[in-house]
This record gives C-alpha cells, structure tokens and sequence, in this order.
C-alpha cells in the first residue's frame, strides 16, 4: 500500500518534525482514518529511528562550538606560512635576475683597451717630424762642436 499522493511530504515532515501546528492536526486526523498513510508513517518511523544519530556529548558539542575558530587559526596560520614562502622565493628569484644580468653585462663588455694605442699614420707622422736618437743628428752637432 502506498500513501495518498496529497499526503506523502507531510508524513516525510511529520516523520523529521518539521510540520506547522496546522498541518500537524490536518495529517493526525487523516491518519486515524487512514490505514495505508498510517503504515506509511509507521514504516517513516522505524527507518529513521534506525538512522538516528546518539546525542552528542559534552566533548563533541564543545569540539563543534571551538570548530570555526580553530578553522580561522588554521588559515591564518598556513597563510602566514605561504606568504612567507613567497617572499623568500621573490627573493631568491630578485637575486638570481640581478646575478644574470651581472654576468650578461660583463660578458658582453669589450675587452679593455691597452693603455696607450696610436693609429699607424699619427706614429708615421711622428717620426718623420721628429728626429730619433739614432738617426745621427745629435752626432753631427758634436762632430761640430769638436771643431
């Protein structure tokens, strides 16, 4: 037997306790004349008193009530522990870049220039204008002065 279509959500609230006053009287007055919705709230019964949890204890009820705040220190915590992991890998990547980009500038700096270079024409020029030490010039004028 099944219960009457019209009835069969209000034994299901009758059954949790989630009825109106008004609906409560409506569904107890139909059930005394109804056998197959009384059997049908019977059988509503036994299946949820077999599901039906023990009352909490006073430790589970303490547990539940200290939940969210041991949730919101828990977060915080593992956030501070992400940020701080972050900050030392920013760091750690800041210092890499600079270390990069210190090898890449050295490496691609020219060599050093020697000291003193002189283009080839100016050294030409410098030695045709200018007597060396070696080109008899000073000899003659001692040659002179000796006589």
């Amino acid at each position: 037997m099944s219960a009457c279509p019209e009835f069969e959500s209000l034994l299901i609230d009758r059954t949790t306790g989630d009825l109106s006053e008004e609906d409560k009287a409506l569904v107890e007055q139909h059930l005394l004349e109804c056998r197959s919705c009384a059997a049908e709230a019977d059988g509503w019964e036994k299946i949820l008193s077999a599901a039906a949890l023990r009352p909490r204890s006073a430790e589970e009820r303490a547990a539940v009530a200290a939940m969210a705040q041991r949730t919101g220190l828990a977060w915080r915590r593992s956030e501070r522990r992400r940020s701080l992991l972050q900050g030392a890998a920013a760091g750690f990547i800041a210092s890499a870049a600079a270390a990069v980009l210190l090898l890449v500038t050295f490496a691609r700096q020219p060599a050093a220039p020697p000291l003193y270079r002189t283009d080839p024409s100016v050294a030409a020029l410098e030695n045709w204008a200018s007597p060396g030490p070696f080109d008899g010039s000073d000899t003659e004028m001692e040659d002179e002065r000796e006589q």
